[in-house]
């Protein structure tokens, strides 16, 4: 008869360590908030780009009748938007910023998706690059359409400019600069600020060259009246 085995069973492994889940990537706050600088570059961009755009056209529109845009007090924020439209009014200029978009978007999420550091360099400088160019395109662009606006109303003698008749302090320097000429309905108002009234003699005899421009301030100023009128130009 074979007697029971009691040997003791071979003692068991001692339990391995819990499964850890997989470590985590560390992100850093750079890591972070890189995305949403870089998205606030983009828009940054954009915006300097449109407001650049506006500013030269504002620039050098003034600057062809002979006034310093720096030197004038009151030009708008509204107003330089207005004349980045003007800027952009064309389809070819809007399809060349839509692009520009396009390739700084795409710039952007190449280096936020792809790992190699030396291509993300490569691209962000890539990006640096393109926003300094569109900002620098857009201040030319405006420049180049101010000139053509300017180059169009010399052909038109300037007719596009609302014409006034003006009320002036009685022995003030304004009154005594313009004349007769304030009440002569052949006045056209160019611009107004908050110290001063831009305005200019619309005569046939200036057509085709710019106009002399009249600078009143505004103190010597009792009342601005505009005239609608459908003769072009006053004679001579």
């Amino acid at each position: 008869m074979t007697s029971p085995d009691t040997s003791s069973p071979p003692p068991a492994d001692p339990p391995g360590p819990p499964d850890q889940p997989p470590a985590a990537a560390t992100r850093t706050m750079a890591d972070v908030l890189k995305p949403l600088l870089e998205s606030g570059f983009l828009v940054a961009t954009v915006v300097a780009m449109i407001w650049i755009a506006g500013w030269s056209y504002a620039d050098r529109f003034f600057a062809e009748f002979g006034l310093n845009l720096s030197a004038m007090d009151g030009l708008a924020q509204e107003s330089i938007l207005a004349y980045a439209v003007w800027v952009f009014r064309d389809g070819w200029q809007i399809l060349l910023l839509c692009g520009l978009i396009v390739a700084l978007i795409a710039a952007s999420f190449l280096i936020l998706w792809r790992p190699t550091a030396m291509f993300r360099l490569g691209l962000a400088l890539m990006l640096v690059m393109l926003a300094a160019g569109g900002i620098t395109g857009a201040a030319r662009l405006g420049a180049d359409r101010a000139i053509k606006q300017v180059h169009w109303l010399v052909d038109k003698g300037y007719q596009n400019f609302p014409r006034v008749v003006l009320s002036l302090k009685k022995d003030s320097a304004a009154a005594e600069l313009l004349g007769e000429k304030a009440t002569s309905t052949c006045l056209r108002k160019l611009f107004m600020d908050r110290k001063a009234l831009y305005v200019y003699p619309g005569y046939e005899s200036q057509k085709g060259k710019p106009p002399d421009v009249y600078i009143l301030p505004l103190q010597d100023v009792q009342g601005i009246k505009v005239i609608n009128s459908t003769v072009a130009l006053c004679t001579p």
